[in-house]
Formats: structure tokens, C-alpha cells, sequence
């Protein structure tokens, strides 16, 4: 009942917030025009301060992480390599494709997995979460690049798109976030208290906006056409890869936080930031933002069991 109980306590946070967003969402409270500039706002402005705060705030070293972080590189491209190789063989639409590939193994791991990492280690787990996806965000960006290129006939017709997708990557205000963060931080560069003070009151807006805005976002109509693909994208997702990955990381000794950050990775639902690059690249878009909300509900209940078991067999 304790484990229950915890578990609960986890999940609880996130689905109070987005089923908010949602309700008022449905009620027009927040509408459309609200839902598109709250986006802009958390990735270009709250997301980057967030980065940069914990990054810079920071007393983990990248040393501490790096087995971890290595490990995740390696699982992400062999998993990307894989579903590259089987996915055409059960979706037979190239505008699907890429999309289908894309929701398997990129997931919104900042938004979702860092406040579970938090909930469960607080700020020392906030910090491994934050180095972690100092890599994960990179890794997802350019591999969605390549794989969404391979299935587009738009960007197939002439490369000047994906030179700019590739400049929109490396100049993208999360990355740069991370990159200023890390640099203050190894230089030892001191901020005032008052500017530090500032940074926290932001980034402490983060999660609430970012999660009240993707649940006012939900839509729930059309997706009786994309069930089959929709069903069988998030049992590999929620129930195939947790467990096969899963047990390689513990296999080869990764546990607690580590463990928990790893599964995090590939169990938190479908970035949004990947519907706006099928858009960009001429894939199923429709596809792409079921698999958005759908996700988003499904991993709520496949992290309350994840937290369950492992707080069950003394995992955490």
C-alpha cells in the first residue's frame, strides 16, 4: 500500500496540471492563440533559464554522469538504427514513417521526467536530470533530422531545408542555454545574488506553464482512423523498450538515480517539439500530434507502475 501510495504521490502533480490545462482548454479559457505563444515562450525564453540555472548551480560533474550518459547515446542510436529497419515494414505511408520512428524514441524528457527525477532524489536528481538532457536534447534533434529526411519528400526535392533545420538546431535557445550554463559553470564565472535570485523565480515557472499548456493543448477527436498504429507505437514504447532497456541497465550495474533517469528517457511521452518538425520536414501531422496526447496520457500510468515495481524491489 506504501508503494501505491508513492507511486501516486509522483504521478499525481503532473496529471493535477495537465488535466487544468486541459479543462481549461475545453472551456476556452485558454485558447489556441494562448496554447501556440505559451510554447514559444517555455522553449525560447523559461526552458533556456531553467538550463542554465541548474547547470550553472550545479555541484554533480559531467565525470560523476558519464556512464550514464554514454549509455542512453549508445541506446538511443541503436534504437533509432532498429526502428529505422522495422517500422517500414508495418507502416507502409513515407509521411507516416518518419513520425511513427520519431514518437518511439524521442520523448519529452525535460518536461516530464525531470519533475519525477525531482519527486523521487529532489535537487541532486534535478541536476543529473538537467546534465542528461544536456546530451538527450542534441541526440533527439539531429536524429529526428536524419530520420524525418529520410521519409520526406519535400526535403528529399533540395537540401537548402535541412541546412536550415541543421542551423535551427545548433542555434536553438535550449541548447544554447545548456551550453552558457555549463560554460559559467567550469569557468567559474560568479553571478550576483540578485541576478541568481531572478533566475530561480523562472525557472520555477517552467513545469507549471509547460504542463498546464500541453494539457490545454489535448485533442482527443480523429483517432479512431490512426487506432492500430497509435496502439502498437506506444506498447513498444511504454511496455517493450522499458523492459528490454531497463534490464541492459541493470544488467550492466546502473542503479537508483541512474537507473530511474535512464528509464525516464525512453518511458515519457512523445516531445512536442516533434510535431513542429514533422510539420517542417511534410509529415503525417495529424499522426504526429495524436501521438502528442496520447503519449501524454498513457505515461502517466506507465510511470506510476514503473515507480510501483522499483520502489517495490528496493530499486530506489
Amino acid at each position: 500500500m506504501l508503494q501505491v501510495y508513492y507511486a501516486f504521490s509522483v504521478v499525481f502533480p503532473l496529471i493535477t496540471l495537465m488535466g487544468i490545462g486541459y479543462g481549461l482548454g475545453r472551456t476556452g479559457f485558454l485558447t489556441g492563440e494562448y496554447t501556440v505563444v505559451a510554447n514559444k515562450l517555455v522553449f525560447k525564453v523559461l526552458l533556456p533559464v531553467l538550463l542554465f540555472y541548474n547547470l550553472y548551480k550545479s555541484e554533480v560533474s559531467v565525470l560523476d554522469k558519464s556512464p550514464m550518459m554514454l549509455f542512453v547515446t549508445v541506446a538511443v542510436l541503436a534504437l533509432v538504427v532498429i526502428l529505422y529497419g522495422l517500422v517500414p515494414r508495418f507502416v507502409l505511408e513515407d509521411h507516416r514513417r518518419g513520425v511513427v520512428i520519431q514518437a518511439i524514441y524521442r520523448s519529452n524528457f525535460l518536461i516530464i521526467a525531470v519533475p519525477v527525477i525531482e519527486s523521487v532524489y529532489g535537487a541532486a536528481g534535478t541536476v543529473s536530470a538537467i546534465l542528461l538532457n544536456a546530451v538527450l536534447s542534441p541526440l533527439f534533434n539531429a536524429t529526428a533530422v536524419v530520420v524525418l529526411t529520410l521519409f520526406s519528400s519535400v526535403h528529399r526535392e533540395g537540401q537548402g531545408g535541412v541546412l536550415r533545420i541543421f542551423r535551427s538546431i545548433l542555434t536553438n535557445p535550449p541548447i544554447l542555454g545548456t551550453l552558457g550554463g555549463l560554460f559559467f559553470h567550469w569557468a567559474g564565472i560568479p553571478l550576483p545574488g540578485f541576478v541568481q535570485t531572478t533566475l530561480a523565480l523562472i525557472s520555477q515557472a517552467v513545469i507549471p506553464v509547460a504542463l498546464l499548456t500541453l494539457g490545454s493543448s489535448f485533442r482527443f477527436s480523429n483517432a479512431r482512423d490512426n487506432r492500430r498504429i497509435l496502439t502498437g507505437a506506444m506498447a513498444v514504447k511504454f511496455l517493450l523498450i522499458p523492459l528490454v532497456v531497463g534490464g541492459l541497465a541493470y544488467l550492466l550495474g546502473f542503479r537508483s538515480l541512474d537507473l530511474l533517469s535512464i528509464l525516464m528517457v525512453f518511458i515519457a511521452p512523445v516531445a512536442i517539439l516533434s510535431y513542429v518538425m514533422t510539420q517542417e520536414f511534410g509529415g503525417d501531422v495529424e499522426l504526429a500530434g495524436q501521438f502528442v496526447v496520447f503519449s501524454s496520457v498513457f505515461s502517466m500510468f506507465a510511470i506510476f507502475l514503473m515507480i510501483f515495481t522499483m520502489k517495490t524491489l528496493g530499486l530506489l
